[in-house]
């Protein structure tokens, strides 16, 4: 199945697209075309790439379950230089993805998969890399209204629950 047809990731093509020319790149999300493969073989089989952060191969992908509607399809975060373990669970579905990056924006959270405690640190404390970046705050504000989402809270409980509920993706 086509990543066109998961209707929250249409939806987040279509804010995204309405929004400012830097919207994408403000919030480390930019979108790849319906069907887009990764040159890295990191990436876990059969995942459909929807989104990367713009730096060193950082990629985001839904997971297709056929037991499972596309809505519910997890995310990984793929972390092509992180060698040991460059998967990484980042959401239940495409909301709850969204939702980890609504203060950080989703560039940053590459770091997960190097410094998973630093990060961990900076996602509680709700901050921001600029608060004076307007095209960062605006956009993940729009997303945070278009899909009716909260910040995380509990990071760390959350990234360790999915790691150990969801089966490990498999790289291809």
């Amino acid at each position: 199945m086509e990543s066109a047809a998961h209707e929250g990731l249409e939806r987040l093509r279509v804010l995204l697209k309405g929004l400012k020319d830097d919207a994408q790149e403000a919030v480390g999300l930019l979108l790849a075309p319906s069907g887009y493969q990764t040159p890295y073989e990191a990436k876990p089989r059969s995942a459909l790439v929807f989104a990367s952060t713009g730096g060193d191969g950082v990629h985001f992908s839904l997971i297709p379950n056929e037991m499972t509607a596309p809505e519910n399809w997890p995310v990984v975060m793929t972390v092509p230089m992180q060698f040991d373990r460059p998967n990484l669970v980042v959401g239940a579905n495409l909301p709850e993805f969204l939702g980890l990056g609504l203060k950080v924006g989703y560039f940053v959270l590459e770091q997960l998969a190097y410094d998973f405690d630093g990060m961990i640190r900076l996602l509680d404390r709700n901050q921001t890399g600029d608060e004076s970046e307007d095209a960062m705050a605006s956009t993940l504000q729009a997303i945070a209204e278009a899909f009716s989402i909260s910040p995380w809270r509990e990071h760390r409980r959350r990234l360790q629950w999915l790691q150990q509920n969801y089966p490990q993706p498999v790289e291809n």
